[in-house]
């Protein structure tokens, strides 16, 4: 895949069939557009949260779901991104920049999420790269955040 072709924006109804085929394939595409796409698409309007995507060479290759309730801070969910030293991880990191941008045009001013119960996970890395600190811990779980 040309790497160069990346582009990071809000998900639309387009992204249904490569939403389907790439991330979330245990769904059926009505689920997808009913659970994921339309619920964000009025949370983003409403200013209370976005699924942010990145897009390489036309299909939809990785979600960040952020939810705001009452305000900030916003809450990541639903992306697992394994931090492997390679190109998938500009992917990553340029989603999680894109979101931060998303994040700040809804008026949120940190971004926070549950970490894996292994501090040293592959999975938090990416986030801890792109600025994210533990703030607290508990039930075998840590929660990381980031200022906006």
């Amino acid at each position: 895949m040309d790497k160069a072709k990346l582009t990071i924006r809000l998900v639309c109804k387009d992204d249904v069939n490569s939403l389907w085929e790439n991330v979330y394939s245990a769904m059926t595409p009505r689920q997808i557009l009913e659970e994921k796409i339309n619920p964000q698409t009025e949370a983003y309007k409403n200013q209370t949260g976005f699924l942010a995507v990145a897009e390489l060479d036309g299909k939809t290759v990785l979600p960040m779901w952020v939810s705001s309730i009452y305000g900030s801070p916003g809450f990541i969910y639903d992306t697992i991104h394994k931090w492997k030293n390679d190109e998938s991880d500009r992917i990553f990191t340029e989603l999680l920049e894109g979101a931060k941008y998303f994040a700040k045009q809804i008026h949120l001013d940190a971004l926070c999420l549950m970490g894996d119960p292994d501090e040293d996970s592959p999975y938090m890395e990416g986030y801890v790269r792109g600025g994210f600190k533990k703030v607290f811990s508990a039930n075998n779980r840590h929660y990381y955040m980031v200022a906006l």
